[in-house]
């Protein structure tokens, strides 16, 4: 009797009993291509926002079967997309920031702040020198009645007042 021997590499008996997502699965895992919710994660987009790139054609992708793959090489043009956004103090609008140490989103924006803070220092140094002022008002007061009534003696201050 003769026996009919057929030998079968096993790693492509293996991948003959996966399904088409088990197999685009281990494909990805030998691979470093993401997956959309991958890259969207990545670039901290919605993965709607991906896919809308791919379908325009602004995302190249790779395809096998049903199962879409992303280079992560294609991704380093949209990370500046997907920069936080700052919020401008002066009228509270989102914006991206041109360079590091962008705090306004615009020069007027950034002038009108700093009128305010020119203002606000004005008012403060006005409202110093009207204490000063009253406080010095307060001392020649002081000063005066100290004269008029015989160098700050409280005894008989009312008869010094009545005898003026």
């Amino acid at each position: 009797m003769s026996h009919n021997i057929c030998y079968v590499n096993l790693k492509d008996y293996k991948q003959s009993l996966l399904s088409r997502s088990e197999r685009g699965i281990m494909a990805s895992m030998e691979s470093d291509n993401l997956s959309p919710k991958q890259a969207a994660a990545a670039l901290k987009v919605h993965p709607v926002t991906l896919r809308k790139w791919i379908v325009s054609g602004r995302l190249p992708v790779i395809r096998e079967d049903r199962a879409v793959w992303i280079n992560p090489a294609n991704l380093e043009p949209f990370r500046a997309l997907s920069e936080p956004r700052r919020t401008c103090p002066e009228c509270l609008r989102k914006f991206k920031p041109k360079h590091k140490k962008a705090r306004y989103c615009s020069d007027p924006c950034r002038d009108a702040a700093k009128n305010r803070k020119v203002s606000l220092a004005r008012q403060e140094t006005k409202r110093q020198k009207t204490i000063d002022t009253a406080e010095g008002l307060k001392r020649a007061r002081e000063a005066v009645e100290r004269l008029t009534h015989g160098g700050g003696d409280d005894t008989g201050t009312e008869a010094n007042r009545d005898a003026l």
